[in-house]
């Protein structure tokens, strides 16, 4: 969520178990219809996954106020750290079966490659210990 217009200068995410010859794809998409994924707003390359720590990629992104989604695409499979972890609850809500297990995003299988524009349709919502990578922005400036 973006409460006002700010300019990003980083995006990261944390490779907790590294993958030889791996990379993971960054992004932003807009939000589209039913709190899904739209439009993609910025694919801002990849990061070597094949060590371990945090994996920023350099942006300048202004964002306007509004609900956003980060994504990341990876074709092998590293470790990251995940939204659960650091995450108690989310807008999404809570899992019908089990009110401790936040919603924290959607899942699509997707072949490696350029991030696809709109969000690919047919997403499944995840549940706590899905596969939503934990996915940070470092704000730049208030605009």
């Amino acid at each position: 969520v973006v409460p006002r217009t700010m300019t990003f200068d980083r995006i990261a995410i944390e490779v907790t178990t590294a993958v030889a010859l791996s990379v993971i794809r960054l992004g932003i998409y807009n939000d589209g219809t039913n709190q899904y994924p739209g439009s993609l707003v910025l694919d801002a390359g990849t990061i070597d996954s094949t060590g371990t720590g945090v994996k920023p990629i350099t942006i300048s992104q202004q964002l306007t106020k509004g609900l956003y989604w980060l994504a990341a695409l990876s074709g092998h499979g590293p470790g990251v750290k995940h939204c659960y972890q650091l995450m108690p609850y989310s807008f999404l809500g809570l899992a019908a079966t089990n009110f401790g297990s936040p919603q924290v995003g959607w899942y699509v299988a997707q072949t490696l490659g350029a991030l696809p524009d709109p969000f690919t349709a047919g997403g499944t919502i995840n549940v706590e210990a899905g596969t939503s990578p934990l996915i940070c922005l470092r704000l730049l400036s208030l605009d």
